[in-house]
Order: structure tokens, then sequence, then C-alpha cells
């Protein structure tokens, strides 16, 4: 690969100044417009706002539902103690009943000697 010279002399001096100035001036650009950006600042700041009232909405509609499933797990528990006085009575009842019945048995039987 050849080497470049750094200092060719075909290259202006980056000092001097231009041998010819434009004849024409660079065109005008319109200047830039900020109400576009604004608008949309605007309009998002509007969105945030109202999905901040939907989310403390959201909120006081959970402390609601919270508090119903407190009541509902409330009658659950009752519903359970309900069934289990239920079903140890019964057994209790049956124990007796059984109990009765041979002891019936067995003093019928023991008389009867």
């Amino acid at each position: 690969m050849p080497k470049v010279s750094r200092g060719s002399p075909s290259r202006p001096d980056e000092d001097a100044p231009p041998s010819s100035y434009p004849e024409v001036a660079p065109p005008q650009y319109a200047r830039a417009d900020h109400s576009f950006t604004l608008q949309a600042i605007m309009e998002l700041q509007k969105t945030v706002a109202e999905l901040a009232t939907k989310v403390g909405h959201l909120a006081e509609d959970s402390k609601g539902l919270g508090e119903r499933l407190d009541k509902l797990g409330d009658k659950v528990d009752r519903l359970r103690m309900w069934s289990a006085s239920i079903i140890g009575g019964s057994v209790v009842a049956w124990f007796l009943i059984w109990g009765v019945t041979m002891w019936r048995k067995e003093s019928a039987a023991w008389l009867a000697r």
C-alpha cells in the first residue's frame, strides 16, 4: 500500500483565506417551530393525568374488594365451624346410641343369668 503524505502540495493551506467567495448567499431555512413539540408534551401530560385518576379509582375499588373478600372468608369459616359441629355431634350421638344399645343388650344378658 502506498503511503500518502499529509502535506501534499495540491491541498491549500488551512490558515490562508479563500481565493474566491460564493456568489449566492446560502439559503435561508425556516426557523424551528416548537409548537408541535409543545402540543405533544401537553397531550402527554393530559394522558398521564387521566391515567393517574384511573389508577386512583382502581386503588379505591380494590379496597372495597378486599373488604368483601374478608367478609366472604368469615362466612366460609363459620360454615366450616357449623359443619364440623354437625359432623362431630353426629359421631358423638352415634356412639351414645351404640353405647346405650350395647349396654341394654349386656345388662339384659347379665340379668338373664
